[in-house]
């Protein structure tokens, strides 16, 4: 067959308690009938998450939201997920968001890969489902739970949430007087006062700052000198 299949990165960023860093991940295959149903349907399975039971968005990059239209949240023009396919709104390079249980905001991040795939050549025929092709990473449980009990001991809920390195980041520009400040520097104020912790416990790092900067252009610049700095209203 011809070359004609997506392969969509997901990373998991965060949900329930924290968020995930380092992500884990899954690269899933997508044909042209496929629908956003179905994708949302395959990363929950490949994120061994076992109650589907909660509501799903999509939040593309045009700002357009693909979900349950009939479920009225105040957003307008909502694409319904069962009948719209992701080829027709997403292609080589893309990337868009995939939230799933708006209680516990399972946050993910999906990027369309590059070049477009042969199904029989990466898969060994056309599925009629979404399927992961590749994975990696540590999958937290769906519901914090660290063994088979059905009572509230079987649970994991940290006394306090561990904050998001964003918000770290901002804090830590914040307490700077809101000056720049270097990924390395940050990456040493962060892990001296041992406030964020990695889910691996590994120290932070200056590349893993600069990632986190980039995913949040919303929030974050860099002035001439290339150190990090906030993005204010009215400013770049």
């Amino acid at each position: 067959m011809a070359r004609t299949w997506l392969s969509i990165r997901v990373e998991l960023l965060s949900g329930l308690y924290a968020e995930c860093d380092p992500a884990p991940g899954r690269v899933f295959l997508v044909g042209p009938r496929h629908t956003f149903q179905q994708l949302a349907r395959a990363i929950n399975i490949g994120f061994a998450r076992w109650d589907h039971s909660h509501l799903y968005d999509f939040e593309l990059a045009d700002g357009c939201v693909v979900g349950f239209p009939d479920v009225d949240f105040g957003e307008d023009d909502v694409l319904d997920h069962a009948s719209t396919k992701v080829m027709s709104r997403v292609g080589p390079r893309d990337r868009f968001g995939f939230r799933f249980d708006f209680g516990d905001e399972w946050i993910h991040e999906c990027t369309v890969e590059e070049t477009k795939v042969d199904p029989v050549g990466v898969y060994g025929e056309p599925s009629v489902e979404p399927v992961p092709l590749f994975g990696w990473g540590t999958i937290p449980d769906q519901y914090g739970r660290i063994s088979d009990g059905r009572d509230a001991e079987s649970l994991v809920e940290p006394e306090i949430p561990f904050p998001f390195l964003h918000d770290e980041l901002v804090r830590m520009i914040e307490l700077n007087g809101g000056e720049p400040m270097t990924s390395a520097d940050l990456a040493d104020t962060i892990n001296a006062e041992g406030r964020y912790r990695k889910q691996d416990g590994s120290a932070v790092t200056s590349p893993q700052v600069g990632a986190r900067v980039s995913k949040y252009p919303q929030l974050f610049g860099r002035d001439d000198g290339g150190r990090v700095r906030l993005r204010r209203p009215g400013r770049g």
